[in-house]
């Protein structure tokens, strides 16, 4: 594949802290995940991590760009008794 640079691991150790992230996606968005990881030359874990400090979020704790309606925030209702 031209123009793309082998992943590059993580130096031995810096991942002691990091804790897991099991996803299930759609397998086109894995592979793009993937193809820009391995241009990037960085392994994927690297590049959603980068991609998630990244995320632009509004006064609401929202990304900036998302669409999809939220969730109706639940109340709290006072006990009665």
């Amino acid at each position: 594949m031209s123009g793309f640079v082998t992943s590059r691991r993580r130096p031995r150790g810096s991942a002691k802290n990091a804790e897991p992230l099991y996803v299930r996606i759609d397998p086109q968005m894995n592979a793009v995940a993937d193809q820009v990881a391995q241009r990037l030359g960085v392994s994927k874990s690297d590049f959603i991590e980068e991609l998630l400090r990244h995320v632009e979020l509004d006064p609401d704790g929202v990304p900036s760009w998302w669409t999809r309606p939220l969730p109706e925030r639940e109340e709290t209702l006072p006990l009665t008794g």
